[in-house]
């Protein structure tokens, strides 16, 4: 008598069967994987945005069956196989057998990790090596056949990516830009496999953009063809053997204003013998280490005293006055004192010689970072003047005479502020003492006064 299968227990084999044809396994390395899985796609290794390093060490194999897409890479110890590929996930399909390497390896973004293709049977599409979980992103792959055992072969028939990843030709770099002295620097990540960059400017965003250095073997590049105001706009490209690039980042950056060496007097007027100084400034700099300048002046209006250091910028030449030309060689003295901004790197010192407007002038100036030099434009080698007034005799009469030199006689060793100011200008050299220097320059001013005859 045959047993009668209840209605409910065939129910629940038909769900269990169900259920369990509709559970999808993902594959495991070592696993043959005819085709690729829900949420891959399949590349074949014929795709152009492979690159077979070292051609020598592969050759293409199209008389096995089974293989995808009917060729199969197969790749002697060393050869290496480069791609860029964008997406999250990454498998190798290989033609696995007794005669294949043990390590092989594979790079991903420098990260290198080992894989073997070595079986007891022959089976074609396995799936040998997997990395999941990577950043959604561009990710740079070398893979390199091994050399164990001595005289066996490595393959490569297709990679898995993402459904929704892509190959590219090479990866872009990274790129940032800074504003130096007359120019901008730029600096951008190295690119696995470029052979060389381009660097590419703009003056707008976005582009288009024009190739201002072409085949640059290194990760950085000085543009010196700027102007202060304007802002610039700069990609790079990477290039290996076959192509290039997508452009790197957008990075932008502008001269607000060209180094400037000014010249700045501390008064507006004087009177014929009195001292004023003139400082010597470095402005909108950064790092800079060492100047080179001239100064002209009216020898004719303007004595020359002589100069003062400021501390940590001194003067490594000897300064001879030509006919109201000087020239000035300046170093920093250690690392901290680099100039960056603004800095009075000198102090000159003049007198008034003869009424009228006198001139300082700053001419031919150069100055040096530790890398490189600049020659400042004429428009940045500032001047500026000073008005000389007529005679300021000590008692204010108008010309010098003996009494003038008696007075100071009398003040003789004191400050100018121990005089009668509301009375007196007895500080005649400008120096805030009354000494020999103004008792000469009154003697001077007596000798040349025709109005003081002897024993008239």
């Amino acid at each position: 008598m045959k047993k009668k299968i209840s209605l409910s227990v065939l129910a629940l084999v038909v769900m269990l069967t169900t259920f369990f044809s509709s559970v999808s396994f993902a594959a495991t390395v070592g696993q043959k994987l005819p085709n690729p899985e829900a949420g891959w796609q399949r590349i074949d290794v014929t795709n152009d945005k492979f690159h077979y390093l070292d051609s020598s060490k592969w050759y293409d194999e199209t008389t096995i069956n089974g293989v995808w897409g009917g060729s199969l890479k197969v790749a002697y110890a060393g050869g290496q196989v480069r791609f860029t590929f964008k997406g999250t996930k990454l498998r190798l399909i290989t033609y696995n057998s007794s005669v294949r390497t043990t390590n092989n390896t594979i790079s991903i973004d420098g990260v290198t990790y080992s894989f073997s293709e070595h079986a007891t049977s022959a089976s074609t599409q396995v799936l040998s090596f997997e990395k999941l979980n990577l950043v959604d992103g561009l990710h740079e792959v070398i893979v390199t056949a091994g050399n164990n055992p001595p005289g066996y072969v490595a393959t490569l028939d297709a990679i898995d990516i993402d459904e929704t990843g892509y190959l590219v030709e090479i990866a872009n770099p990274d790129i940032t830009a800074t504003a130096g002295i007359a120019k901008i620097d730029l600096n951008w990540s190295a690119v696995t496999g470029a052979i060389s960059y381009n660097v590419k400017k703009s003056t707008t965003p976005g582009g288009p953009y024009v190739t201002i250095a072409s085949s640059v073997t290194g990760t950085t590049y000085a543009d010196s063809d700027v102007t202060p105001g304007i802002n610039y706009y700069y990609v790079v490209t990477a290039l290996n053997a076959n192509a290039e690039s997508a452009p790197s980042n957008e990075v932008s950056a502008s001269l607000v204003n060209e180094p400037v060496l000014n010249v700045v007097m501390d008064k507006e007027k004087i009177k014929v013998g009195e001292q004023f100084t003139s400082d010597i400034v470095l402005q909108n700099v950064s790092n800079i280490y060492a100047e080179d300048f001239k100064i002209n002046y009216d020898s004719n209006l303007l004595n020359y005293v002589g100069f003062e250091e400021i501390p940590g910028y001194k003067v490594y030449n000897q300064p001879t006055d030509e006919n109201g030309k000087l020239r000035f060689i300046i170093a920093s003295q250690g690392e901290q004192y680099g100039i960056n901004g603004e800095q009075v790197i000198l102090k000159l010192k003049f007198t008034g010689k003869e009424k009228g407007v006198a001139k300082v002038d700053a001419l031919e100036c150069r100055i040096a970072d530790t890398e490189s030099e600049y020659d400042l434009n004429e428009e940045s080698c500032t001047e500026d003047t000073i008005e000389i007034e007529g005679v300021k005799d000590v008692n204010r009469t108008g010309e010098y005479t003996l009494v003038d030199l008696a007075i100071d006689g009398f003040y003789y060793g004191k400050t100018a502020d121990q005089t009668d100011r509301t009375k007196h200008d007895a500080d005649q050299a400008g120096d805030t003492n009354i000494n020999d220097d103004d008792l000469l320059f009154i003697v001077s001013e007596i000798l040349k006064n025709p109005n003081y005859p002897l024993n008239a």
